[in-house]
């Protein structure tokens, strides 16, 4: 799948908005906010959480196992998401996403077969992470009653995403 290829491709077409200002269903829509997690992922390697996990490994080369010559042979490479709040200031959005693989268990599947010469990287998406979504808008949640809300305004499937370069704060 290149689901996660998409989600950090970068596109146009998209029409940069508040949350509060989307009125129409299946508009395309380009938000910006702060991630809060509904659940969490665990990267298997750093043990952190996050709503997204794109996983690289490259396992030893014939080469390298026998000889330790490094080889350039093909990696593998999961993704796995879980949909998510991205909350502006003017409110907030649930993210729905493609699910993915399950990456801690191919993560461990890999260490069993390959131990210490596997290299493998996560990319993530934390909880509290500053971040670009563009999408679809699917639903917009109605508000007749204030005990039946959900605490979003806006269903958005997610096509693309992007981390928002934070700049350093001095102290």
């Amino acid at each position: 799948m290149r689901w996660l290829d998409r989600l950090l491709a970068r596109g146009g077409g998209y029409d940069r908005v508040r949350v509060s200002a989307i009125e129409a269903v299946d508009q395309d829509v380009e938000l910006e906010g702060q991630v809060e997690a509904l659940s969490v992922l665990v990267d298997p390697i750093a043990g952190e959480p996050a709503v997204v996990l794109d996983y690289r490994a490259r396992p030893p080369g014939i080469a390298q196992r026998y000889f330790g010559i490094h080889e350039s042979d093909g990696s593998i490479g999961a993704r796995q998401a879980v949909d998510f709040v991205l909350r502006d200031a003017t409110g907030a959005a649930l993210i729905e996403v493609e699910r993915g693989a399950e990456v801690g268990e191919l993560h461990r599947r890999l260490q069993d077969q390959f131990g210490v010469g596997l290299r493998a990287t996560v990319d993530r998406v934390a909880p509290g992470d500053q971040i670009q979504v563009r999408g679809r808008v699917r639903a917009l949640i109605g508000g007749s009653s204030p005990h039946r809300r959900e605490p979003w305004s806006v269903v958005v499937s997610a096509h693309e995403l992007e981390r928002v370069q934070a700049f350093a704060k001095k102290v």
